[in-house]
């Protein structure tokens, strides 16, 4: 609830990443799961698929799980229409970003970003 005032206020005061939304992990009490959620169209299968195999091993030694990995979907309003949709649940926005920006990760999202057309998003999780 905290962070969620001090995002407030710091909104109402005009600062850019709050009033965006962005995450800021030295608002947050605690740990909170956070989500990254991606949208992937792949555009080359055989440079994706190299990218697929190594990527689960690196998510999980950052603490992360995959909860969603490409699943059926069902648009039920609006006019999103996901290709391949990945969801990871982390235990902090601190892990996310430091499987993100590790040198593990940093080669293999290279090859994503020639391999698929992407869209990710960092999402906060409820506190409690």
């Amino acid at each position: 609830m905290a962070a969620a005032v001090d995002r407030t206020y710091r909104a109402m005061s005009g600062d850019a990443d709050a009033l965006a939304g962005r995450l800021d992990p030295t608002t947050v009490s605690g740990p909170m799961s956070t989500y990254l959620i991606a949208d992937i169209e792949v555009t080359d299968t055989e440079a994706y698929e190299e990218y697929r195999r190594h990527v689960p091993a690196i998510v999980a030694a950052h603490g992360g799980r995959y909860l969603v990995r490409g699943g059926a979907t069902e648009v039920l309003e609006g006019t999103w229409h996901p290709r391949r949709t990945i969801l990871l649940e982390f235990p902090s926005i601190a892990a996310l970003r430091a499987f993100w920006d590790s040198p593990e990760y940093r080669p293999l999202r290279a090859i994503r970003e020639r391999a698929a057309r992407s869209n990710l998003v960092a999402v906060q999780g409820v506190d409690g």
